[in-house]
């Protein structure tokens, strides 16, 4: 092609078109295309990282665990939990006392009749 057609895109278009009805040119067969094959995935290998990678997530999520247990924190919370738990304990005795008893609804123990 000259440099005048590489120029001008729209006349070079042109020529090519008065080429092909004229028949100068060859018809312009597209070659066949196979379609990419699927890329291999080495699934093994990528389960052999994923499990390398979640045990060492799961060993340093127990290390924070155990770092928690120890934490001053814990310790703390450790020591509200007994002070309730123990408080019911007082609660449940002292309500004992102050038991409401029904007569009517109650049965006779066999030992006080006689």
């Amino acid at each position: 092609m000259p440099d005048d057609q590489q120029q001008d895109p729209l006349k070079a278009l042109e020529d090519l078109i008065a080429q092909r009805k004229a028949g100068d040119a060859a018809p312009l067969v597209a070659a066949p295309v196979e379609p990419p094959a699927p890329p291999l995935i080495d699934t093994d290998a990528l389960q052999a990282k994923a499990e390398v990678r979640d045990a060492a997530s799961i060993e340093k999520q127990r290390a924070e665990i155990a770092a928690l247990k120890d934490s001053p924190q814990q310790q703390v919370v450790a020591t509200q939990q007994a002070v309730a738990n123990a408080d019911k304990v007082t609660q449940g005795e002292f309500s004992d006392d102050f038991a409401i008893r029904q007569v009517d609804h109650t049965t006779i123990p066999a030992e006080d009749l006689g």
